[in-house]
Formats: structure tokens, sequence, C-alpha cells
């Protein structure tokens, strides 16, 4: 599916205006001041270094090797600070405004501008990708970010998660009771995770559950 003018009217507006004088559909990935490894130059954006966005009316983010100054409405993120991924999980949990439609994604040596996709929070939200992208329900995530608390979710959550989903999967009783017996023993160690494992609606490798990832790494 072919991104639209709608799209490309909101990267522009967001985004490309301040990268490029040019048209907005050569906008999207335009040769700019870039970190090299020696020193600073100008290279397209996704050619060799990945670029994360966020296109929002109320601020957008520009994640990566960019040297150029914030803009009205634009900040530049030094992805050697932050991964492109964490910083939009981040957004996505405690700022993406619920009233507006937004684009978030990553831009890459492919053609990106196919991958333009709008979001509709807070059920019907992408992250773009050219050849790939995740759908979400931000309602979701933040739902589960909210029970979590402080649990930790590469040696508690994400391992429950993925239990409890192959449990409800199981068929032989056998393998139910092995499994159960596996969930009983992780909510013995931590009597919290009892209450909150069936409440949280997050399936392994979901759009949700890569987004919950994402926020969850250390940088």
């Amino acid at each position: 599916m072919q991104s639209t003018m709608i799209e490309l009217e909101l990267w522009h507006r967001c985004i490309g205006q301040h990268l490029t004088r040019e048209a907005p559909e050569n906008s999207v990935q335009p040769s700019v001041p870039t970190r090299l490894k020696k020193g600073v130059g100008p290279n397209r954006i996704g050619a060799g270094i990945d670029a994360h966005y966020i296109a929002s009316a109320s601020g957008s983010f520009l994640i990566g090797k960019i040297e150029m100054a914030n803009r009205p409405g634009l900040q530049f993120i030094p992805s050697e600070e932050t991964t492109g991924q964490r910083f939009i999980a981040h957004w996505l949990i405690h700022e993406a405004p619920l009233d507006e439609t937004w684009m978030i994604g990553v831009i890459g040596k492919a053609n990106a501008l196919p991958s333009l996709k709008l979001s509709q929070p807070p059920v019907l939200c992408r992250y773009c990708e050219a050849n790939s992208g995740l759908d979400f329900n931000l309602e979701v995530v933040r739902n589960a970010h909210s029970l979590m608390g402080d649990l930790p979710w590469k040696k508690t959550i994400a391992p429950a998660i993925h239990l409890y989903s192959r449990l409800t999967a199981a068929v032989e009783q056998k393998e139910q009771e092995d499994l159960k017996e596996k969930l009983n023993r992780m909510f013995v160690q931590t009597p919290e995770l009892r209450k909150i494992l069936r409440k949280l609606g997050v399936q392994p490798l979901s759009g949700e559950y890569e987004v919950l990832s994402w926020y969850n790494r250390e940088r």
C-alpha cells in the first residue's frame, strides 16, 4: 500500500521542510550534514546510518547522526545517546497525543516514501519501516506499562508472557501441567505477577510486545 499525499504532507510540514528546500517527495531522504567516522559531511538520510523519526504537529523528532541545529517544532536527537526505537517507545508511552494523527518509524537504505503510514491513536498505530513495520494498540501498551510497575521486563514480564501464551495454546495434559508448574514457580518468586499477567493483554512478538521491549532497553 503506497503512502498518500496526506502522509507526505505531514512529513514535509513536520520534518522535511527543515531538511531541504526540495519538493515534498524529495524531502524524505535528502542529503544532510551527518556525523561520520571522520568529521561531519553530507550524507543521505538512511544511507548506512538509520534515522528514526516522530512526525507530529505537537512536536517532531529525528533520531540519528544528523548534525543540524534544532528547528521550531523539530528536535534532532543524537543516536549515540539512545536508540531510536527506545526514544520512540518512551514518547509513545509518556507523550504521544491521542487526539491527532502522527507518524513514527525508521528510514534506512531502502526507499522510505512508500512506507509512510499515519497512526490514528490509540487503536490504529503503526511503526513504519520499508518492507516491514508493525501495528499496535497504544491503549494496550500504556495499560501494560502501568500494570508492570517496577517489575523487570527481560527477567520477569517477557518470559511470563511467553509462558502464559504457550499454556493457553497447549492441548496435551502433560504439557499443560508442566507449563502450569513453571508459571506457578514464577508466581512464587514474584507474587505481583499473578495479579497482572492476564490483564496485560500482550501477545508474544506482537506490536505491543515489541514497543514494550524497546521501552525497556538499557539505552
